[in-house]
């Protein structure tokens, strides 16, 4: 365990019989200027903790876990809190960033928001501040941890519209240590004899374990069998009407889908290694044109699995600004993990001001919630409300949204949906094939209907233009 203290504002005698007191092993310390200032960074001796710097607004150190040999870099920080002295400060950290090769975290008091989101009360946050702050992390290509627990992290405990809150208190860190503590968390916990709230961080908090929904994955269109297997499992349902029909057509491609990537995909790393060996021993031998073939062969293979690693993590990402291709697959895994951990319902407020802990009471309450949000409250008459409002759409313009779509509509939205993009080279991001199965797909329940207007087409009509099932429970 680590603790790193800010704002101490005691010598060291005081701190440590404090530390005694709490069976700390180790210390470090940077004494106040006079009243203002000073920290303290205490570990135990599970911890091997090796201080590279120490000053007034840092304190970093070598971290390391002997029992599982991982080492990583930690600044703990206590940035100026003058503004002209924060922008020195930012342009020396970005140095000390740029520096360091290890994995690395960075957490403490950086007396500034990255978003107008992260204050309330008080006089507007300059966006130049902010863009300062959020250039610093780029440069130093730190990504924020996130948190849970409350959105502010100091307050001047003022009264009425004096009271100002910010988050100025976050933990930083760069993909390479994202990767070394995927299941890292942050918490916000509540603030005692303090202006600001504790920051705790577990390196090691378990996921909730929650069903997998299933997902077409973009890198099965990659493989030439990918459209067959739709096919082949597209269309054996045959009995009922064609909404049922659809459904269990879903059903079967779904599970099909599912059965043939376990065959065809298997584990790509274990596949990767094995052809990098392969590769290695062929390289070790003098060459001729089979060694020559057979080398071209499998670097060909290398470069697809490596492809279908990165679409595979891009997925999951959801990050739509960033291309395959350029070997994105770390950035994409560590931002894959960022939005599982945000995603991670640990505390939830109930209406009371109280946090929820316990999933037990976590499902309840969120049960309760939406089942009072969508009962009915009777009948919602607004003829008269209506009344004192003007047409604007006319007649004619009516019964074109009314009239029933085609099944070209309904193909012609579904590939708008998400066109192939390129590469400034040239490349799709997604290979044709995908939505060729997709075509596939739509074509198979065109032609097995039985007319242009059949149960499909009337099925979402009746739902767009009655209305009477929004005034009943």
């Amino acid at each position: 365990m680590v603790v790193f203290l800010m704002e101490t504002k005691n010598k060291q005698p005081m701190l440590e019989r404090i530390r005694r007191s709490l069976h700390f092993s180790n210390k470090c310390y940077v004494d106040p200027e006079g009243t203002s200032g000073g920290l303290a960074l205490w570990w135990t001796d599970d911890i091997q903790v090796e201080i590279r710097l120490k000053s007034k607004n840092i304190i970093r150190a070598v971290v390391s876990k002997p029992l599982d040999s991982s080492k990583w870099v930690s600044t703990f920080v206590y940035a100026p809190s003058k503004r002209h002295e924060r922008s020195k400060f930012w342009d020396s950290f970005v140095k000390m960033g740029k520096d360091s090769q290890m994995p690395w975290l960075c957490i403490g008091d950086f007396n500034e928001v990255s978003s107008i989101w992260e204050k309330q009360g008080g006089a507007k946050v300059s966006s130049n501040r902010i863009e300062r702050f959020q250039s610093m992390i780029s440069d130093c290509a730190l990504m924020d941890l996130d948190f849970k627990g409350n959105a502010f992290t100091w307050s001047n405990n003022q009264l009425g519209e004096a009271n100002i809150r910010e988050r100025i208190d976050r933990a930083l860190a760069n993909v390479e240590w994202r990767h070394l503590f995927p299941l890292a968390q942050v918490f916000h916990e509540v603030a005692l004899g303090s202006d600001h709230c504790p920051l705790i961080l577990n390196l090691n908090l378990p996921l909730k374990r929650i069903p997998k929904l299933f997902k077409f994955e973009s890198r099965w269109s990659t493989h030439q069998d990918c459209e067959s297997v739709i096919k082949a499992s597209w269309g054996r349902a045959r009995a009922g009407s064609q909404v049922f029909r659809l459904v269990q057509n879903l059903k079967l491609c779904r599970k099909s889908l599912l059965d043939w990537s376990k065959k065809a995909f298997g584990n790509t790393k274990r596949k990767l290694e094995s052809l990098k060996t392969q590769l290695s021993l062929i390289q070790a031998q003098d060459p001729n044109t089979e060694l020559i073939m057979q080398q071209r062969e499998i670097q060909s293979e290398i470069e697809l699995l490596l492809n279908r690693e990165e679409m595979y993590y891009h997925q999951r990402s959801r990050v739509n600004w960033l291309s395959y291709g350029d070997r994105n697959t770390a950035f994409f895994h560590a931002t894959m993990i960022q939005r599982r951990q945000r995603n991670q319902l640990i505390k939830l407020k109930n209406g009371n001001g109280d946090w929820l802990t316990e999933e037990g009471d976590i499902n309840s309450h969120l049960r309760d919630y939406f089942h009072s949000l969508f009962m009915s409250n009777g009948s919602r008459n607004m003829e008269d409300a209506l009344s004192v409002v003007s047409n604007s759409i006319s007649p004619t313009m009516n019964l074109d949204l009314t009239r029933e779509f085609s099944m070209d509509e309904i193909e012609l939205a579904a590939f708008q949906l998400d066109e192939p993009e390129f590469n400034p080279d040239g490349r799709k991001h997604m290979p044709a094939s995908g939505y060729n199965c997709l075509k596939q797909c739509l074509r198979s329940t065109r032609y097995t209907a039985n007319s242009p207007t059949d149960e499909i087409d009337k099925f979402h009509i009746k739902e767009k233009g009655d209305h009477s099932w929004m005034n009943q429970q």
